[in-house]
């Protein structure tokens, strides 16, 4: 689901829902993102910039003028596993990996991520 929520005074809210690992991928990236203007010198704060970052890539697919960001490197998830939620037999109910700082995943989700070719590094 995308959902849009109008506010005050000229301003709105949208929020995205899905697959657990695509969206705190989505959400890790911006950060970064955010932070990385920071650390360039950017004057807004860390929620000012992941709202200013996450519309201008939706909006353009990229954000323009900001040549501390080149080009907006891939997401990457860092989850926190045991060995026991990658096996195949484990219970699809339970959450048995942690994205630190968002929630979990469950036993597929984490299947999926670990075997998925070509993902060491690259982002999802």
């Amino acid at each position: 689901d995308a959902v849009t929520f109008p506010g005050r005074d000229g301003m709105a809210q949208f929020a995205v829902s899905g697959d657990a690992v695509r969206v705190f991928t989505a959400q890790q990236r911006v950060t970064n993102l955010a932070k990385a203007a920071r650390a360039a010198g950017d004057e807004r704060t860390l929620a000012q910039l992941r709202a200013d970052i996450a519309t201008d890539l939706l909006i353009r697919g990229v954000v323009p003028g900001d040549e501390h960001l080149g080009a907006a490197p891939a997401g990457k998830l860092h989850v926190i596993v045991n060995l026991a939620s990658i096996l195949p037999d484990q219970d699809e109910a339970a959450d048995v990996a942690e994205v630190p700082g968002h929630g979990f995943l469950s036993p597929d989700q984490v299947r999926q991520v670990a075997i998925k070719a070509g993902r060491r590094g690259r982002g999802w």
